[in-house]
């Protein structure tokens, strides 16, 4: 332990002493006025020492075939070996299951995709806040166990895409660096062809008759029937086919070819962005001559190691197989082909009347369950552990690295000896290994306390001690934030496409709801006797209450007296004239000329049309808004000889 000393004085930094130095130093006249900060150890800079130190930095599984099913437990270790110790600020453990999709689009525009299926985080070493961790040399076991969810897809690679599981372990230095490793696992989500329908287990079917050739002295149909066994495989098994090839032309058929074939497709948003297809087994045969044929019975086509159909909880990569069946012609005639699909799942058939867990009784057949994986660190018999490391940890120097693995072994016998039950109860605890020769540590008396402090004081420094201790946690903090967040443009990008889409999307919902505001604001105003009209009236009911008003002003117009022509008043015949240009027009014997521009009496003629007959419009159809009732009035007026325009046209 490290402490730093400060002058009381000024509160400037005068050196930096470790523990056992400045316990030999108390009687020194130099330690006048020195305040010792205990609060936070200072460490010195292991930056270069640590990459010398760090022997060996892994992550191991316990199954060391790395392969895993979803809802099956993900458990191992993290192993690190050291040459000397060394101060460790943390240990973090990240799990990560994505698919991302990258194609480069016919414009030359990247496009990126990814989902994420696990982000599992823990720390195997060390808590927020608390400072760096002293690690003695040799071997440290740090394990991890958890569940992997149900439903994950496969484990998958191609051109465009990809779906991976992997681990990723950051041991952190106080200095800031940090030492990173990662090791891929593979998740197989198993397919099981007797829980699939019952359709994959029946021979599939397909049939062609093609016209070939360019004329009728040449040309001719050729007829092709094909059949698979079933429709259901797994890889190891062989594909049963049988076809039927007729050559009714007189065309030479220059060969014949079945073909296991792999197809896959790369999605963002739905849409298919690029996909390719390779050729995986093949079997053929020669040439068909004009007027022959050709019979497969029961050829066989071996069936690879391949992941399975469609990788199910993956929504960007999409994985299909099928059978095609070929035939070549010799002239320049397009080929004949035949499309079978198929399924390829990890679980065969079983025979009918067989129970669960029986293997299928096919010669010649082989089941692998996954394809072999390289692992150079699995012959390093140092690190072949199957059970967890529990070591023994010692506050003292290194001593000869010779006796590290008899030291280890005594340690692990005497924890063995106090039973499972205590050994339980160390946890996720992990033991060190130093050295044999061990000390007993000395007993310093410290000097007493001062008696006489101020109470104020005491409190200040307290609180000052508090503000100091939060901050630093703040900064790990965002130190943690920082390395672990995803900095990657394209998501970024992506995320803020998604906001500028849901934002539009806010702003229609907010214009829809604004006009049925008003449409719900007009129809409150149609109301006739304070109550909203009926939705629909029939033409009927409408000619009957019409008629009905017709004869109520009808029998009102009999009963009123007839009115009595004013004898005062005398009416002279003829017209009259309120301006010269009147007067002219009257007395001349000439036609009255037509007005060439209808146009500067269309709006007092609209006017008058539309306050003539708006009443009889809205009595006709009293359930209908005011722009309803004036869209009819417009049509009326159109076709009405009252309007100018069709004056004009009749004049003519």
């Amino acid at each position: 332990m490290y402490l730093s000393i400060i002058n009381n004085n000024n509160k400037q930094l005068i050196k930096i002493l470790p523990l056992a130095e400045y316990q030999a130093s108390e009687t020194s006249p130099d330690r006048t006025g020195w305040e010792v900060v205990e609060k936070q150890p200072v460490f010195p800079n292991f930056v270069d020492e640590m990459t010398r130190k760090l022997s060996k930095f892994l992550i191991l599984f316990d199954n060391t075939n790395l392969l895993y099913f979803p809802g099956h437990f993900l458990s191992g270790r993290v192993l690190i070996e050291l040459d000397d110790e060394a101060y460790v600020s943390g240990l973090h453990f990240h799990v990560v299951g994505e698919g991302v999709v990258r194609v480069r689009s016919q414009r030359a525009e990247r496009v990126y995709d990814k989902e994420n299926y696990i982000d599992f985080r823990m720390r195997l070493l060390g808590e927020p806040g608390e400072g760096p961790s002293l690690l003695s040399p040799g071997i440290h076991s740090f394990p991890f166990k958890l569940g992997l969810p149900l439903g994950l897809p496969s484990t998958f690679l191609g051109k465009h895409g990809w779906v991976q599981y992997y681990c990723k372990a950051a041991l952190r230095e106080p200095g800031g660096l940090t030492h990173k490793n990662q090791q891929v696992f593979i998740v197989m989500n198993p397919i099981d062809l007797n829980l699939e329908p019952p359709i994959l287990a029946q021979p599939a079917r397909q049939e062609i008759e093609q016209r070939v050739g360019v004329s009728c002295v040449s040309g001719g149909p050729v007829f092709c029937r094909v059949s698979l066994d079933r429709g259901g495989y797994v890889p190891g098994e062989t594909i049963g086919i049988s076809a039927t090839v007729s050559n009714r032309s007189k065309v030479t058929m220059k060969s014949t070819k079945a073909s296991l074939t792999e197809t896959i497709q790369y999605l963002c948003r739905g849409k298919v962005l690029a996909s390719e297809t390779r050729e995986l087994a093949s079997v053929s045969r020669g040439k068909i001559r004009p007027g022959e044929g050709e019979e497969w019975l029961n050829e066989q086509m071996y069936v690879p190691p391949l992941p399975p159909t469609n990788l199910r909880g993956c929504h960007l990569i999409n994985v299909l197989y099928h059978v095609y069946f070929v035939i070549s012609p010799k002239s320049l005639d397009k080929e004949i082909k035949l499309q079978i699909p198929i399924v390829l799942a990890t679980y065969p058939l079983r025979p009918e009347g067989a129970p669960a867990g029986t293997a299928p009784s096919k010669r010649g057949a082989h089941y692998p369950s996954t394809l072999p994986i390289f692992r150079p660190w699995l012959d390093d018999k140092a690190f072949e552990i199957q059970e967890p490391v529990h070591l023994c940890s010692f506050s003292s120097h290194v001593g000869k690295k010779e006796r590290k693995d008899e030291l280890c072994e005594k340690s692990e016998q005497q924890i063995r000896n106090r039973g499972d039950d205590e050994n339980q109860s160390y946890g996720w605890q992990t033991w060190l290994v130093t050295s044999t020769e061990t000390e007993r540590p000395e007993i310093v008396n410290m000097p007493k306390k001062f008696v006489g402090e101020n109470s104020k004081a005491v409190a200040a420094r307290a609180r000052k001690a508090a503000a100091k201790e939060a901050e630093t946690i703040k900064k790990a903090k965002e130190a943690e934030d920082k390395e672990w967040e995803d900095n990657n443009k394209q998501v970024l990008k992506k995320k803020q496409k998604q906001e500028e889409v849901e934002k539009k999307r806010q702003q229609q919902l907010e214009k829809k709801a604004e006009a049925k505001a008003l449409l719900e604001k007009e129809m409150s105003t149609i109301k006739v006797g304070g109550k909203q009209p009926a939705s629909k009236l029939t033409r009927a009911e409408i000619v009957a209450v019409t008629e009905k008003r017709n004869q109520v002003a009808m029998k009102k117009k009999e009963d009123e007296k007839p009115i009595e022509e004013n004898l005062n008043r005398l009416i002279l015949e003829g017209e009259t004239a309120h301006s010269i240009d009147e007067a002219i027009s009257v007395l001349s014997s000439k036609d009255p000329e037509l007005d060439r521009h209808p146009e500067k009496r269309m709006k007092a003629a609209y006017a008058s049309f539309e306050e003539r007959m708006m009443p009889m419009i809205k009595e006709q159809n009293p359930t209908l808004r005011l722009s309803q009732l004036k869209q009819i009035l417009r049509k009326k007026w159109m076709k009405s000889a009252e309007n100018p325009l069709n004056q004009t046209l009749l004049n003519r």
